[in-house]
């Protein structure tokens, strides 16, 4: 509703720049571009700021196309503070608006919904044409209709440049992709993505280059195997922003055996054997995932929960090991003073074979270290003689009886 009422327009001679900056994670982007594609108004233009290294552009991409404006993306790492005045500054005052382009010989345009030209930026349009013939370009601008005619001379079949025929074939394919954002899989619209794909040599969604070799890569007489990768976050994106740490600190144990809290670090989720990692999945019927939106965001109940258990551990933290009636974690005792937590490996370690056996051997040496230190001191226990005699015995021979 905040995008649609800030579309809305001003007054009928002026021209309205929205700009929307967001990371595009959200769950009814479908919505958005529908209402751009078919309630735009004349006098109004849709900017998108991409910012993060996980920007969803089905959203960003495809709601400035329909706004008629253009699309930047914004990393972690880039200067938003220089680029975001200079995207400003660009688009406040556009140069010509309302392009319209006629001319004979014209047979396509794309994009359908020309964009506007700006200072310092040019206005990238695709056409397919018949043969030769001349193109009238018009416009508005700030001092007055603009109108500019331009010859277009006949090329030969093969002739030219061939990106720019590669570009045309995705500037219509772009626009078909606008109207499955909008409005959803169309059987009719995928084939005609296909067929363009197939005609300008184009990747597509339907469309894609494969490499074949002769030779054979592949032993077919040895088995397949399964490999299990750990998943990786990208850069800058983290479990909190993913939904899975609220999910994990109130939902039940997912079906697949993960670790209770008390057994793992607050940072990550833990696999079947200890190892931590992104690796495991989140199952339609799991608890974890009833909290989940289409989105991927969390009940805001829950989110707040978790929430305020942070802020308890964080003061912890801050008191220190020391200081007595820490704060604890409802059915989960009170913390510790280190934030390190064994998991269930190393508990394993602990009871292994390995383990016992070294514990056995020590206590044998011990028990044998205990019978020589007794058999030297027997002497003393008896009461020898004195240490400066030395008694000699000879053995007799014994008598034989009568």
């Amino acid at each position: 509703q905040a995008v649609l009422e800030a579309l809305r327009p001003m007054r009928p001679d002026a021209q309205r720049q929205v700009l929307l900056v967001t990371d595009g994670q959200i769950g009814f982007e479908q919505e958005i571009v529908r209402a751009l594609l078919d309630g735009l108004p004349a006098g109004v233009r849709l900017h998108t700021v991409g910012v993060g290294a996980t920007v969803n552009r089905s959203l960003t991409a495809a709601a400035a196309r329909a706004g008629r404006g253009s699309e930047l993306i914004v990393d972690l790492d880039d200067d938003v503070e220089r680029m975001v005045p200079r995207l400003l500054a660009r688009t406040a005052a556009p140069l010509v608006t309302d392009i319209t382009i006629e001319g004979e010989g014209l047979l396509e345009v794309a994009p359908r919904a020309l964009p506007d030209l700006h200072g310092g930026a040019p206005a990238l349009i695709s056409l397919r044409l018949r043969g030769a013939g001349a193109l009238r370009i018009r416009g508005r601008a700030a001092a007055g209709t603009f109108d500019h005619a331009l010859a277009v001379p006949a090329l030969e079949p093969g002739e030219g440049p061939a990106g720019i025929v590669a570009l045309h074939g995705r500037e219509c394919v772009e626009d078909l992709e606008l109207e499955i954002a909008a409005r959803g899989f169309d059987a009719v619209i995928d084939e005609h993505i296909e067929t363009l794909g197939l005609r300008y040599a184009i990747a597509t969604r339907l469309t894609s280059w494969i490499a074949v070799t002769r030779e054979r890569v592949v032993d077919p007489d040895r088995g397949s195997r399964h490999e299990r990768q750990p998943q990786e976050l990208p850069y800058g994106a983290s479990v909190e922003g993913l939904g899975l740490r609220a999910a994990m600190a109130t939902a039940e144990p997912f079906s697949q055996g993960l670790a209770s809290l008390d057994d793992m670090d607050m940072a990550a989720m833990t696999s079947d054997d200890g190892d931590y990692g992104m690796d495991r999945e989140l199952s339609e019927g799991s608890a974890a995932s009833g909290l989940m939106t289409r989105a991927g965001t969390i009940d805001p109940a829950a989110l707040a929960a978790f929430q305020d258990q942070l802020m308890r551990k964080e003061e912890h933290r801050t008191q220190g090991p020391g200081s007595a009636g820490g704060p604890r974690f409802e059915g989960y005792g009170s913390l510790p003073p280190s934030p390190l937590r064994v998991s269930p490996k190393a508990k394993r370690r602990a009871s292994s074979p390995g383990v016992l056996l070294i514990g056995l051997l020590i206590l044998v040496l011990l028990a044998l270290l205990a019978f020589a230190l007794a058999r030297c001191t027997a002497p003393d226990q008896q009461g020898s003689t004195s240490p400066d005699t030395v008694e000699l015995s000879t053995p007799t021979e014994a008598s034989p009886s009568p």
